[in-house]
């Protein structure tokens, strides 16, 4: 017979179909199984025409050499004595031929095949691809940017096989966030995806999704998170105007603030100076000079009411001036060559001083009288303190304390000061009497001093102030005075001048 080119065409055909695997019929392709770690999966073999039932079922993982047996099965009857350890107990055919596999675990990945035998001659053979998925938790955060904007990040590690990720907002439109993956030696991707929030970018609900999906099994992960609290893009735009608002009512909060202190001090002011303090409370500086200032008032009135000069009343004095113990200054004073020192050199220099303050004698008895203070002792003090007047400068301040001002050294920087009644007037005698009165009464208010030991701490707070006597013991005094001896030098002068024309009318 003649063999022509049709010929010779359908005997290459049929030679090379059946020089495959012996001549065994084979299938196009494996076909492809998913399945996560615990799960079962069915391995297929579904031969296309029926077979004869006298063959040899064998199924077969054919990826790692040499390869595992599965699953034998002859004459209906599973063979178990070559079954691989490692699927003892986690197979079993079903739907014909078909392999299912229990309790997958991640190393049963691989490829797999069901083999017909007849002898030693395969007669049939299919191969099916498992692949054990892996997945992990996904986890979504947020972080403020220097810029206003929110850094939104989705991350998670150990997939397989390769996932895709998308954020998406509460729309389910698709936010085209930056992906990078990895995968480690495992085999293993890891991956973070980043989006850089505005408020330009997010529609609907403040809500962030992380959809994380492996296509081929319909497996599908998801987290989503709510950027509201973090950064709310909707509200962005009003930024300028919250802060416009904070502006105002920060300011209106100052003014309101500055109304109220300067109403509290003024209604203080005003109960400072009508309200005495209460009997055993403490009279601090602050106090007294609130005090005195009212004081001061009346002593500006004194000048109108020289009619009343006569009908004045002598208020109570508190001590014996001759009766305060004292051990005079701490001074030497020098006398026709003699050195004096104690009682007489203060007395020495009471005396020194006594032609000029014949000058003030008469103010000094009046304002003594008015307040209820010895002359004597306003007239020592003018004698300490400005040598009665011969140390001041031409502006009625002290030569040696700018601060200071008067016959009396009454201080500037504690106490109000009317400089227009002069240095040497009946008014800044009364300024300075009304003080030591106040004085007088504040320490017998705070200790349990006998009279006299009042009167000379009273002398003490007069130069050092009240804070800083109050609270001393009694010989203590002078320890807070200049050149510790203030008290004592005063009182020893008030007794020379009560003996030498300044006594109490």
């Amino acid at each position: 017979m003649e063999i022509t080119e049709f010929h010779f065409f359908f005997f290459c055909c049929v030679f090379t179909l059946f020089s495959r695997n012996d001549g065994l019929p084979v299938s196009a392709g494996p076909v492809t199984r998913f399945s996560l770690p615990g799960g079962n999966v069915v391995l297929p073999c579904r031969p296309a025409s029926p077979l004869s039932h006298d063959l040899v079922l064998e199924w077969l993982r054919v990826d790692v050499p040499p390869s595992l047996t599965l699953f034998v099965l002859r004459d209906g009857e599973e063979l178990k004595q070559d079954k691989d350890d490692r699927y003892v107990g986690r197979t079993a055919l079903t739907d014909g031929y078909s392999l299912s596999l229990l309790d997958v675990q991640s190393q049963d990945n691989g490829t797999y095949s069901c083999v017909f035998w007849r002898g030693t001659q395969r007669q049939h053979q299919e191969s099916v691809s498992l692949i054990v998925a892996r997945v992990s938790e996904v986890n979504i955060s947020t972080s403020k940017m220097p810029s206003n904007e929110l850094l939104v990040v989705c991350e998670s590690c150990d997939w397989y096989p390769p996932p895709q990720v998308f954020l998406l907002d509460s729309t389910r439109k698709d936010l085209h966030a930056l992906t990078k993956r990895s995968t480690g030696r495992d085999g293993l991707v890891s991956f973070s995806a980043t989006l850089h929030l505005n408020k330009a970018t997010l529609t609907g609900n403040r809500t962030v999704i992380c959809r994380v999906e492996i296509p081929e099994m319909n497996l599908v992960r998801e987290s989503q998170i709510d950027v509201g609290e973090g950064f709310s893009p909707q509200e962005a735009g009003s930024l300028p105007l919250v802060i416009s608002v904070l502006c105002v009512l920060l300011l209106l909060c100052i003014i309101i603030t500055c109304v109220t202190v300067y109403c509290w001090r003024r209604c203080q002011e005003h109960i400072l100076r009508k309200t005495k303090p209460k009997k055993g409370s403490g009279a601090s500086e602050d106090y007294l000079l609130e005090l005195f200032g009212s004081v001061e008032t009346s002593a500006g009135e004194m000048e109108d009411n020289k009619t009343s000069e006569g009908k004045a009343e002598a208020r109570e004095v508190h001590a014996d001036i001759m009766n305060v113990e004292t051990t005079g200054t701490i001074q030497t004073v020098r006398v026709n060559r003699l050195s004096k020192t104690g009682v007489e050199a203060s007395e020495e220099l009471a005396d020194r001083d006594l032609t000029e303050m014949e000058k003030y004698k008469e103010d000094i008895l009046f304002v003594g009288k008015q307040r209820g203070v010895h002359p004597a002792l306003i007239a020592a003090i003018i004698s300490r303190q400005s040598q009665a007047g011969t140390s001041l400068s031409q502006t009625g301040y002290g030569t040696f304390d700018h601060d200071c001002f008067g016959l009396m050294q009454i201080n500037k920087l504690y106490h109000k000061l009317d400089e227009r009644t002069g240095p040497f007037s009946r008014e800044h005698l009364d300024q300075g009497a009304a003080y030591l009165r106040l004085l007088i009464d504040t320490m017998r208010k705070n200790t349990g001093w006998t009279a006299e030991q009042n009167l000379k701490g009273a002398v003490a707070c007069y130069i050092a102030g009240p804070e800083k006597v109050i609270g001393l013991k009694y010989d203590e005094v002078d320890s807070v005075t200049p050149n510790n001896d203030f008290a004592n030098d005063v009182i020893a002068r008030a007794q020379w001048y009560a003996k030498n024309h300044f006594k109490m009318s």
